[in-house]
């Protein structure tokens, strides 16, 4: 279903333009500006305002855009899902991976549409801190994480698809330097770190320092971990994550030294709200155990 206002209204705000949205609709500029003012008269307040450059938001409209772009998103979705409906597809799941868990994601999901061609995924790649917004928001019916992440409430139900240690990301021109075996050559280097506001992962490295006696010495921090692997990359210090994120995002200078330990130990786990839970999720955590039965 067309909400034309809306597109059109999304259209200026992007473009700054009412004659480069009038193009994109195949309709006349006054059809443009009679349709932004629709929803202005409706409001009762102004959403743009004309520049020497074109046309810009004010305030009001500014606020109200990112409602328009959820309304979109959603009535396109909905769509999806009903034209999916009536095609054959029989279930909808919408699912949230962090980026380390790319690989248990991709497997599941290709099996899964594979052996099941009648479900339809959605799957979100997300950051630490982007994953712990959707968790509070109850964003999602599947969520592909570590054991960091996971809620501890009843609903919250949970498979381990593997486990994997925290691994030292070191550039290559200073990894003689470090032995794992004398903490000393570690505490002396500068650290690469995820952002705070990731305060899972953050946690777990600070823990990881604290039981080795010292406390890093970070210089840098950034939300996203192929940031910080990037930095460690031009030599700007050392970082603390896990190791399959290596797999995703290869750097040349990068060099990886395995950290043992219990304390280092993450999880590899899909996990859902049980209350939730419809026949298409029934369906992938059957094809998730059966491609990690072991675990």
């Amino acid at each position: 279903m067309r909400l034309l206002p809306y597109e059109i209204f999304a259209s200026v705000a992007a473009t700054g333009n009412l004659s480069k949205t009038a193009e994109e609709f195949n309709i006349t500029q006054p059809a443009v500006t009679h349709h932004i003012k629709s929803i202005e008269e409706y409001l009762g307040v102004a959403l743009i305002k004309r520049t020497k450059y074109g046309v810009a938001l004010t305030a009001e409209g500014r606020e109200y855009l990112p409602y328009i772009d959820e309304i979109l998103a959603t009535n396109i979705r909905a769509d999806n899902k009903i034209k999916n409906m009536i095609s054959g597809t029989v279930g909808y799941l919408k699912v949230a991976a962090l980026t380390s868990e790319s690989k248990y994601v991709n497997e599941c999901i290709v099996k899964l549409l594979t052996d099941y061609p009648g479900i339809n995924a959605e799957v979100h790649i997300l950051s630490g801190l982007e994953m712990l917004d959707a968790l509070k928001a109850n964003a999602y019916d599947f969520y592909f994480a570590s054991d960091l992440q996971l809620p501890n409430h009843e609903e919250c139900d949970h498979i381990v698809l593997g486990d994997e240690h925290l691994a030292i990301y070191v550039n290559t021109s200073s990894a003689d330097a470090i032995d794992l075996s004398d903490w000393g050559t570690v505490c002396s280097q500068s650290f690469i770190s995820i952002s705070e506001a990731d305060d899972v992962l953050y946690s777990k490295v600070l823990n990881i320092c604290k039981n080795r006696g010292f406390t890093p010495r970070i210089v840098n921090m950034f939300k996203k971990s192929e940031s910080v692997i990037f930095s460690v990359n031009a030599g700007l210090g050392i970082a603390i994550l896990p190791e399959n994120i290596s797999e995703l995002y290869h750097q040349p200078n990068v060099k990886l030294l395995p950290i043992e330990g219990d304390d280092a130990l993450v999880k590899n786990v899909l996990f859902w709200n049980s209350e939730k839970l419809n026949a298409a999720g029934e369906i992938l955590i059957r094809v998730a155990e059966q491609l990690y039965p072991a675990c």
